[in-house]
């Protein structure tokens, strides 16, 4: 009998710049302290997800999927590392000017973690929201260095606003720094690594300056990248819903599906797991046993071993579809 899906636990991640929005917003109830980051979706030692609930309620994703990892994770992923790491950001301020290494530069790194890609969807913006990403043109690295030196790394940087519905994508070697008023969805590779290049002269929530990484950091920015601000979605035919592909990359795929009322087949198989982020409404994931109730702010792990599921809209529905490439993973 395949496997069911199941809901996750977030974890919560306190951040200086974090804020109280996830719960208006998602709907998460948060602990009292200033959240930056609800982790959905990731197998990373102690901060691990558990499952919601159901016959496996609290137990560990890690452990979970050790008892069958070729049903839960797919025969492409089942003697890897967990490839992703999910999470939604709440920016209550901005975050600090930082970049990303690939899995080059990863590679003469201490510690397992591989390289950095990542995509944000906006979800919420204030109508003055603005975000750093990649740079202005002509820059080069001489010059951003001098700017850098000086304190004043914005003025080499590309700014401009963001409204949600918005997607943006980031592949190793950007520089980049979300503005305040922002809440997002963050999908990425599963790894840690970020190197700061500025934090506005801000102290962490230990009252000292945060650590700066210039030197790695100046080593993994791409001053040749060309790549558009935001991402045009491209329209994907589908009966009954609007799907569209955001992000197609070596490491995930992300598709947004809008439903209306009614049921609509949700898609082939992958080969390999997928997450479920629901963005708004209401309504159930039918699977063979049954229907799994999806509510603004559910995270729905579906293992690889799944029946082609059905998506109903009881309220119109917005949910993004994350799952791994497979090839990127497997050499």
């Amino acid at each position: 009998m395949p496997v069911g899906p199941i809901k996750t636990i977030p974890i919560f991640k306190e951040r200086v710049w974090g804020g109280r929005r996830l719960a208006s917003v998602s709907g998460k109830h948060l602990p009292e302290a200033r959240i930056g980051e609800s982790w959905e979706v990731t197998v990373r030692g102690e901060d691990t997800n558990r499952v919601a609930s159901g016959p496996d309620a609290g137990v560990r994703l890690d452990r979970l999927f050790s008892e069958d990892p070729k049903r839960w994770l797919g025969v492409a992923l089942s003697r890897s590392p967990f490839p992703l790491l999910v999470k939604l950001l709440d920016a209550r301020e901005q975050l600090s000017v930082q970049v990303h290494p690939s899995d080059g530069n990863a590679a003469s790194l201490p510690g397992p973690d591989r390289g950095k890609w990542e995509t944000w969807v906006i979800l919420a913006a204030e109508p003055s929201s603005m975000l750093y990403r990649g740079f202005r043109p002509g820059v080069h690295r001489r010059e951003f260095a001098e700017a850098l030196e000086a304190g004043q790394p914005q003025r080499c940087l590309d700014e401009f606003s963001v409204t949600p519905g918005d997607v943006i994508d980031l592949p190793p070697g950007t520089p980049h720094a979300i503005g305040p008023g922002i809440v997002l969805a963050e999908v990425q590779q599963n790894s840690d690594w970020t190197f700061r290049l500025h934090d506005w002269g801000r102290v962490g929530l230990d009252g000292r300056p945060r650590q700066l990484h210039v030197e790695r950091a100046l080593a993994a920015l791409d001053f040749e990248a060309t790549a558009p601000r935001k991402v045009a979605p491209a329209e994907m035919a589908h009966e009954n819903a609007r799907r569209e592909r955001l992000v197609e990359n070596p490491f995930y795929g992300i598709e947004r599906w809008q439903v209306g009322p009614g049921r609509t087949t949700w898609s082939e198989s992958s080969g390999t797991f997928e997450i479920v982020l629901v963005l708004s409404g209401k309504g159930k994931l039918w699977v063979a046993d049954g229907g799994l109730p999806l509510k603004t702010g559910d995270t729905v792990f579906l293992p690889a071993d799944h029946s082609t599921p059905e998506l109903e809209a009881i309220e119109n529905l917005t949910v993004l579809r994350v799952y791994p490439s497979i090839p990127e993973f497997t050499r």
